[in-house]
């Protein structure tokens, strides 16, 4: 949901001027959250794909009507999944495509010449379907968030570090493990185990700023405490790139989080005389493959489905069957059965 300035305007006066600016700034938060936690689906080419809860704080003004004097958001279940995967058809988060389709000269300054013509094609994140080209403008689209990152102080070095480590990301997707030889494997001291594409390693550990060696023993082994005896433990290619997506999909859910509190430091206020809070949530999911984000989604809906019909249906049942009116079979909306499957006494 994206505010109009209108909506929040409260007039003239001095407290007024103050309350429009952060008006204003409110108004210029829009462009990062919907290029940060947005993205094409098949349903939406700007679909929100995390929750917000924003509180608006108003106090009274001179003129007597009450003016916007505080805001602050807190965000949840951001789909953080679509970074390293996507359904068919449908894209990432705007902000990878926003950013490839900026000025080569604005990519080269922020991470180098090697960036210089880069496209969602070259990054396996992104070139995973067809669906690559959005149906908005990626390149104008960048302007405005840019614009807005530098309302909220994200410039110069923290603009260079927030687009390092989306750089960071892709190269870190680009990478690829396959089992080790045999000869690796007696070198090594260990069965199994996998090693990584030298090329794209040596990309990601340079954004990274470790050496090359150090990046990808972290990737391909794991240490275990057995008997007060740390072992290492050498990992299969599928289960290293696993917990390589992870720790992508951790990055980007910790940058989120960064904008937000950022977001929130400039906006915040004060608690003034009054609060409206307003829930933006997306809907029920169902993929082909259905992930621990999915899951989390649709109990949010089934709990927000359960409160609506127990605050607007349920609790006027008594009193409408007492004066005779006819209702409707409650069952039909009823999804009790569903909450106790997952947070009943014997559930999940």
């Amino acid at each position: 949901a994206t505010l109009e300035a209108s909506s929040l305007s409260p007039g003239g006066g001095e407290l007024a001027v103050k309350s429009n600016e952060l008006v204003q700034k409110i108004i210029k938060s829009s462009p990062i959250f919907e290029a940060f936690g947005n993205a094409e689906t098949l349903r939406n080419h700007n679909s929100s794909r995390f929750g917000k809860s924003t509180r608006l704080h108003f106090e009274t003004l001179e003129n007597g009507m009450l003016g916007l004097c505080g805001s602050t958001c807190q965000t949840y279940l951001l789909e953080s999944n679509r970074v390293v995967s996507q359904a068919e058809n449908e894209r990432g988060f705007h902000i990878f495509y926003q950013f490839l389709a900026a000025p080569e000269n604005i990519k080269v300054e922020l991470l180098g010449e090697e960036w210089k013509g880069t496209t969602a094609d070259d990054f396996r994140y992104l070139n995973q379907n067809e669906t690559r080209d959005g149906k908005g403008s990626d390149s104008e689209n960048w302007s405005k968030t840019l614009e807005a990152l530098t309302v909220f102080d994200w410039k110069e070095g923290w603009l260079k570090t927030l687009v390092q480590a989306l750089a960071t990301m892709l190269r870190l997707g680009n990478i690829v493990f396959s089992p080790c030889e045999i000869q690796e494997q007696k070198a090594g001291g260990a069965n199994g185990g996998c090693k990584a594409s030298v090329d794209d390693l040596a990309l990601a550990a340079q954004l990274l700023e470790i050496e090359p060696e150090e990046l990808e023993q972290s990737m391909t082994r794991r240490f275990v405490e057995v008997a007060h005896e740390r072992v290492e433990v050498p990992l299969a290619p599928e289960v290293a790139k696993e917990s390589l997506d992870a720790l992508v999909k951790r990055i980007y859910a910790y940058m989120f989080a960064c904008l937000v509190a950022s977001i929130n430091d400039q906006t915040q206020g004060t608690s003034g005389d009054g609060v409206i809070s307003i829930l933006d949530i997306y809907g029920f999911e169902r993929f082909d493959t259905n992930r621990f984000e999915q899951l989390c989604i649709n109990y949010a809906n089934e709990r927000l489905h359960k409160k609506y019909v127990d605050d607007n249906f349920a609790r006027f049942k008594t009193e409408y069957e007492s004066e005779g009116i006819e209702i409707f079979d409650f069952s039909k909306i009823d999804n009790s059965e569903v909450l106790q499957l997952f947070d009943g006494s014997s559930g999940m």
